[in-house]
C-alpha cells in the first residue's frame, strides 16, 4: 500500500509540473556513452537474399511496408540460414548505434534462468521464500502460497509490486515479496516486469554473480557479444526485465541461437530442452496483448512454432524455425505488446504459407538487388523525410541510373552555406522563456530513466564552422545540439550525468500565414524517443511548440490492458489521479506545451 501511495505521489508531481520533487533521492547516473567501437570478433556473414532462397523484391516490399508512419521503425535486420540477407536503418538511426531493448531482454533473462537451472543453482519449483529466507517469516504471517520460479517465468505470480512501484522504492526484492496479491500464484497471467527482475535477483543470489557477468561468461562472450550495458536497481542487481542496450546484429545472433536450440557454432550454450520448453506456450494471455500465449519469458506468434522476444514500442526478435528465419526490429511506436500492425506486416511477409521462399538458392537478380539496396538507402524515420531523394530508374533513357531530386524550397528555406537564410533573423540573439516544464529531452525518456529535466529556461542559435547549433539552458545544464538539414547531424546531450546521442533533422516550413517555422526532429537514437520542436521565427519573440514521438498519452492509453495497473488504481486513495483518462489528458498537456520566448540580448559570440 505504501508503495502505491508513493507511486501516486510521483504521478501527481509529474502532472502538476513539480519536477524538483521528482528527481529521486536514489537516482544514480548509470547510462554510459556508447562505446566508440563495437567489438565483434564473430560477425555474421552477409549474402544476397537470393543466395538464401529469398527474392530481393519481396524484401524491398517488406521494408516499404514497414516504413509506414505509425510504425515508427528505427532498424530492421533479416537473417536466413544464419546469414544476414538485408539490413536497413531509418535515418537518423544507424546500424552501428546500440538501441534500448526494453522488455525484449526479458527473453534473455529467461535464457539465463535456463542455464542456471541446468547447472543446478535452483529449480522451476523452488519457492522465492526459500531462496530469500530472510523474508520467510512474512510469508508465514500472511499464510500465502509461495511464489515459485515457474510463476515468475510465466508472469503468473499475482504480485502487485510492479514497474511503477520500482521507481519509488529502493529495496525491490523486499517490496516484491511483501506486496499484496492480485490473485493466487499460478492462477492467471499478469504482465509485470518485476517478475523478471526477481529472476535476475535469484540468479545473483544463487550464483554469486550479477546476471550480466554470468551471461558474459556463459552466453555473450562465447557468441562474440561484448560491451553491453544493463541497468541495475539501487541494490546493485541487473534489472532483468528492462534496461539493456545492445546492437541489432547481436539481437539477430540471439535469435539464431534460439533457432538452433541453444547451439552456437557447435557449442551447446543453452540446453536444448530449455529452448523447447521456454519457446512453447505455457500460459494463455489476454487477446489485447497477444492471442497466442506466453512461454518462459517468450511470446508465441501466429505461425505455429514461431515465437519472439518482445519489448514495448517496437523492439522485437522474431524466430520462425520452419523457415530458418530471424528478424530483428527496433522502433519508437506506441505499441506495448506483440499484437499490432507491425507484427501483422511481418507475418504477412514471413509467416504465410504462400511466401515465395525456396529451401535452396534462387538465381541471382542484379536489378532486384539494386532496387532493394536503393530502398534500404532511402529509409527514413516517419516524419523526418530526407531533403534529398534518390530515385532509381527501372526504364527509359535513364534506366539503371539513380536520379537525385531536391525539393523546391520555399522562400524561407533557401540555403546559404548549408543553413536556411531565414535563420539570420535569430542567430546571435539570446532568448528567455516563459515558465514551463518542457525540454529538448522527451518526457517519455525522462520517465523511463527516472531522470528529469527542470524545464527549458532559454536558448540561442549559434553558427560554428560545421553548421548551425541549438543551445538550450535547463536549470544549470546547457545542451548543445547540432542541426542537420540535408542530412542528419549527430551530437550528445547530457542530463544529470547520463549521456544520450541525438540525431537531428531540421527544415524550414511556412505556417498558415506564410511565416517561417523551423521544424526540428531530435531523435535520441539509442532510445525509442524523439522530441519534436517547432520555432515560429520572429526577431524579438518566438513561439516554441513542443511534442514528442511516441506520445506519452498514447502509451498511457495502451497501458490500460495491464492488470497490475488496474489493481494499482483499485488501491489508489486519490480519486482524481486514479482516473486514467485524466492522467492521459494531463500527460498530453505536459508533452505538447506552447511556450513564448523573448529576446533579451544580442550575443556577439554567435559565430564560433
Amino acid at each position: 500500500m505504501l508503495s502505491s501511495i508513493k507511486s501516486i505521489e510521483l504521478i501527481s508531481n509529474l502532472l502538476q509540473g513539480k519536477r524538483e520533487r521528482m528527481q529521486s533521492d536514489i537516482f544514480v547516473p548509470q547510462k554510459p556513452e556508447m562505446p566508440e567501437f563495437r567489438q565483434d570478433p564473430q560477425p555474421l556473414e552477409r549474402t544476397t537474399p537470393e543466395a538464401q532462397g529469398v527474392p530481393s523484391e519481396w524484401l524491398a516490399a517488406f521494408y516499404e511496408a514497414m516504413s509506414e508512419k505509425t510504425l515508427a521503425s528505427h532498424g530492421i535486420m533479416v537473417a536466413r540460414h544464419g546469414k544476414i540477407i538485408a539490413s536497413g536503418a531509418f535515418k537518423p538511426y544507424k546500424e552501428w548505434i546500440w538501441h534500448i531493448s526494453h522488455s525484449m531482454c526479458k527473453s534473455i533473462t529467461g535464457l539465463a534462468a535456463g542455464i542456471a537451472i541446468d547447472e543446478g543453482y535452483f529449480s522451476l519449483e523452488d519457492s522465492i521464500y526459500d531462496i530469500f529466507p530472510e523474508e520467510s517469516k512474512w510469508q508465514e504471517m500472511m499464510r500465502r502460497r509461495g511464489i515459485c520460479v515457474r510463476d515468475l517465468l510465466t508472469m503468473s505470480t499475482g504480485a502487485a509490486f510492479n514497474e511503477l512501484s520500482s521507481v519509488t522504492e529502493d529495496k525491490w526484492v523486499e517490496g516484491f515479496i511483501r506486496s499484496p496479491e492480485i490473485f493466487a500464484p499460478g492462477e492467471d497471467f499478469a504482465y509485470n516486469s518485476t517478475n523478471t527482475f526477481m529472476i535476475s535477483a535469484i540468479i545473483q543470489k544463487t550464483t554469486g554473480m550479477k546476471m550480466l557477468d554470468y551471461l558474459n561468461e556463459k552466453l555473450f562472450h562465447p557468441m562474440g557479444i561484448y560491451d553491453l550495458y544493463w541497468e541495475e536497481n539501487p541494490e546493485g542487481i541487473n534489472k532483468g526485465g528492462w534496461g539493456l542496450s545492445l546492437w541489432i546484429e547481436d539481437m539477430v545472433k540471439l535469435g539464431i541461437l534460439c533457432l538452433n536450440r541453444g547451439n552456437w557454432k557447435g557449442k551447446q550454450l543453452v540446453p536444448e530442452y530449455w529452448i523447447d520448453e521456454a519457446c512453447r506456450k505455457q500460459i494463455d494471455t489476454p487477446e489485447a496483448m497477444n492471442r497466442y500465449g506466453y512461454g518462459y519469458q517468450f511470446w508465441m506468434c501466429r505461425r505455429p512454432g514461431a515465437y519472439q522476444f518482445n519489448g514495448m514500442l517496437g523492439q522485437n526478435i522474431v524466430i520462425i524455425p520452419d523457415r530458418d528465419i530471424v528478424i530483428a526490429a527496433t522502433g519508437g511506436s506506441a505499441c506495448l505488446f506483440p499484437e499490432g500492425k507491425a507484427m501483422d506486416i511481418l507475418m504477412k511477409y514471413f509467416g504465410e504459407d504462400d511466401a515465395p521462399f525456396s529451401d535452396g538458392p534462387l538465381p541471382e537478380n542484379g536489378e532486384a538487388l539494386q532496387q532493394l539496396n536503393h530502398t534500404l538507402e532511402q529509409l527514413s524515420f516517419s516524419g523526418a523525410a530526407p531533403a534529398v531523394r534518390k530515385i532509381y530508374q527501372h526504364k527509359g533513357r535513364f534506366k539503371g541510373k539513380t536520379l537525385v531530386m531536391r525539393p523546391t524550397p520555399s522562400r524561407w528555406g533557401r540555403m546559404v552555406s548549408g543553413i536556411p537564410k531565414v535563420m539570420e533573423r535569430v542567430v546571435g540573439k539570446v532568448y528567455e522563456m516563459e515558465e514551463n516544464t518542457a525540454s529538448v529531452v522527451p518526457l517519455m525518456l525522462q520517465m523511463i530513466h527516472n531522470n528529469y529535466s527542470m524545464g527549458m529556461k532559454g536558448f540561442r542559435f549559434t553558427i560554428r564552422k560545421d553548421g548551425l547549433w541549438l543551445e538550450t539552458r535547463e536549470g544549470d545544464i546547457v545542451h548543445r545540439i547540432k542541426i542537420g538539414f540535408e542530412e542528419p547531424a549527430y551530437s550528445s546531450v547530457r542530463l544529470n550525468g547520463e549521456h544520450y546521442m541525438v540525431g537531428s533533422t531540421g527544415a524550414v516550413r511556412e505556417d498558415e500565414d506564410g511565416n517561417p517555422v523551423l521544424c526540428l526532429m531530435l531523435s535520441y537514437v539509442e532510445t525509442t524517443s524523439t522530441a519534436v520542436l517547432k520555432f515560429f521565427l520572429d526577431a524579438e519573440e518566438i513561439l516554441v511548440k513542443f511534442d514528442e514521438l511516441p506520445r506519452v498519452e498514447d502509451v498511457a492509453a495502451a497501458m490500460d490492458v495491464m492488470i497490475p495497473l488496474r489493481s494499482l488504481r483499485d488501491l489508489n486513495p486519490v480519486r482524481k489521479v486514479s482516473d486514467w483518462k485524466f492522467a492521459r489528458d494531463e500527460m498530453e498537456k505536459a508533452t505538447r506545451q506552447q511556450v513564448r520566448a523573448f529576446c533579451i540580448r544580442k550575443n556577439t559570440e554567435s559565430k564560433e
